[in-house]
């Protein structure tokens, strides 16, 4: 079978005809152009419908464009005979921000600048790119300090993950005139005035002799402040650089689905398939597959892949010998649930052998069978697969379908919030006060809170996830900032690693957009494995860059009744007898008797759903 892959570095050589001729092949409906009328836009303009008539462009009026914009646009519709589509600011959005700041709030500061151009450009892009699976820009690198870096191909971590195709980025000015000359294509009579870049009239001059292309935007400001947001990434950088998506196209799909019943088939389990999906959406980026042998090793030995990046988790695929026996190296292999339903393809790689013991004593710190962690990993098969993987259908979220936000869609989210800081949290239990305490701590200093409490595969007495859910939307309702969190679930499957899945937990919400992670007392741990503060002391093992997500440490936290407050041991004075610390199994004691634990424990409302919880026995739903 032939794989159907995405030949990025081939396409950074080929031309920008050529490149177009691809991505219009590739995604045909699902792609446009976004154009603002510039030199490099009607560029594309031209050989777009040269390429193919209907071709989809699209641009933003934010209601302050200059007449020789909307003159060009004309001329555009009547030469080439097409369509335009075109996106408006939301009126009210514009009615609030002039009523409170004024008409030209942009000259005010940065930052006021940056909310216009939100309002009037992003959030209208936003909705542009909303049904798309790619989008066409006409950047080029010579244009700014800020797009140095830029390329041909590139996934749109601000919008979604899509595919944002930049044809001209290696084209000079001179090539753009050439260009437009030769095929008397309509321009901009700005562009005669002096002005190499045009935005809203009021933020766009001409540029002066010796001056840079982009002078006239936004004069006022440092170059490189210069940006309007719609090709900023604002947010933290995945894992490795490039968040993963391994989610294939529309038109792949129907391709793949075609040839999938013709391939030998593999099942998987639930944690099989909750890896399959945090790989897919680039959770676990940058892996694109379950793990070879080369970097299986690096991670037991090492905590790295095996070029050096941070990984403190095995991610791999194990099946029998039995079933091993069947597979070929080289083969595309079906992956399916455990009904039969077809999530993926495997192209696999490798087949290899591997120590379980050494793996238990590695990641786990232990050998015992007793371990949740390890009992998983002695019960699953002997032998390990490894390749990349296309997945075509997501696993089914039957219950809280709106929280099973991906990390394109939970970085989407923080940028249309302007969040620049996000401190994850980490959660398989309900919210009890001393976390409330911790998670508005921190939200004292950052900007937003991410509460990602897991779902996947936990032990058979921790409390369901329907509970859990139910407690996280009354605490958040009644008690926080509606603006200020953001609660989405984590389908990933506990190990109960301790330490080493403490790591792992902050690379996963690294690829979230988290810039902060919370690390508490015995993180991910279970029973007496680990130390109380054994998962904080693993971030010392490593530089700060070389995670480039930051660990916020906190200790065991309590109600001291003579502080009157929340504390911890590095706040709080006062002698054990003063804190109200109840254990679990004290806590659970209380909530099978009907009794509502202290308040300066728990949030009563919290309590009585977790009363409820334990009476009905709510199961765990699907995942």
């Amino acid at each position: 079978m032939n794989r159907i892959t995405i030949p990025t570095e081939d396409l950074e050589l080929k031309t920008a005809s050529e490149v177009l001729k691809w991505v219009l092949e590739k995604y045909q409906d699902k792609v446009a152009l976004a154009s603002s009328f510039g030199a490099e836009d009607v560029v594309l303009i031209d050989m777009l419908v040269k390429i193919n008539l209907a071709a989809r462009i699209f641009t933003i009026d934010t209601g302050r464009l200059p007449q020789e914009t909307y003159d060009v646009m004309d001329k555009i519709r009547e030469k080439y005979k097409i369509r335009l589509e075109v996106y408006y600011p939301d009126a009210k959005s514009v009615e609030e921000m002039v009523s409170q700041y004024g008409l030209d709030l942009f000259y005010k500061s940065v930052e006021l600048r940056q909310l216009c151009c939100q309002v009037r450009k992003v959030e209208p892009l936003n909705r542009a790119l909303e049904n798309l699976e790619a989008w066409i820009s006409g950047l080029r690198r010579e244009q700014s300090v800020t797009r140095m870096k830029i390329r041909k191909i590139e996934v749109d971590q601000a919008h979604n993950s899509i595919t944002k195709i930049n044809p001209l980025v290696d084209w000079t000015e001179k090539q753009v005139w050439d260009y437009i000359k030769e095929n008397n294509v309509p321009y901009n009579a700005l562009h005669d005035k002096g002005y190499p870049s045009i935005g809203c009239a009021p933020c766009t001059r001409a540029i002066k002799p010796g001056e840079d292309i982009r002078a006239g935007r936004w004069w006022w400001e440092s170059p490189e402040k210069k940006e309007c947001g719609l090709h900023v990434e604002k947010l933290i950088k995945p894992h490795g650089g490039k968040l993963v998506n391994r989610i294939v196209s529309e038109n792949e799909k129907k391709i793949l689905k075609e040839k999938i019943f013709t391939l030998k088939s593999i099942k998987l389990n639930k944690r099989q398939i909750s890896d399959l999906e945090m790989i897919a959406t680039g959770a676990f980026s940058p892996l694109e597959g379950f793990m070879g042998k080369e970097d299986y090793e690096n991670v037991l030995h090492n905590m790295r892949l095996a070029n050096g990046l941070v990984w403190s988790i095995p991610i791999t695929l194990a099946i029998s010998k039995d079933e091993a026996k069947r597979l070929e190296k080289g083969e595309d292999i079906s992956l399916s649930d455990e009904f039969g339903t077809a999530l993926a393809v495997l192209h696999l790689k490798e087949i290899y052998s591997y120590d379980k013991e050494l793996e238990a004593e590695k990641v786990y710190r232990t050998k015992d069978p007793k371990h949740p962690g390890v009992n998983a990993l002695y019960s699953q098969g002997e032998i390990l697969l490894s390749g990349e993987i296309n997945v075509i259908e997501k696993p089914k979220h039957t219950e809280f379908a709106k929280y099973y936000l991906t990390p394109g869609e939970t970085r989407k989210i923080f940028n249309e919030r302007n969040w620049r800081t996000v401190v994850g949290f980490q959660t398989r239990n309900p919210v009890h006060r001393a976390h409330e305490y911790i998670q508005k701590c921190s939200l004292e200093i950052f900007d937003g809170l991410f509460l990602h409490p897991i779902v996947g595969q936990t032990k058979a007495d921790d409390i369901s996830a329907q509970v859990r859910m139910k407690c996280y939307e009354i605490l958040l309702e009644k008690y926080y900032p509606k603006n200020r969190v953001v609660l989405a679930i984590n389908p990933a499957s506990m190990r109960y690693a301790g330490p080493r899945e403490a790591i792992f937990h902050a690379i996963v919400r690294k690829n979230y957009g988290c810039t902060h992670f919370i690390v508490g007392r015995d993180h991910a741990g279970v029973g007496n494995y680990y130390g109380a503060y054994d998962a904080q002391r693993i971030f010392l093992e490593f530089n700060p860059e070389e995670l480039g997500i930051t660990p916020l440490f906190f200790e065991h936290t309590f109600y001291c009744r003579k502080c009157g407050n929340m504390a911890s041991s590095k706040t709080c004075p006062h002698s054990v007898e003063e804190r109200i610390m109840l254990s679990g199994t004290k806590v659970r004691e209380m909530l099978k008797e009907e009794e509502i634990p202290p308040l300066e424990f728990t949030r009563p409302e919290i309590a009585k759903i977790l009363i409820e919880g334990m009476k009905k026995k709510i199961p765990e739903y699907n995942i």
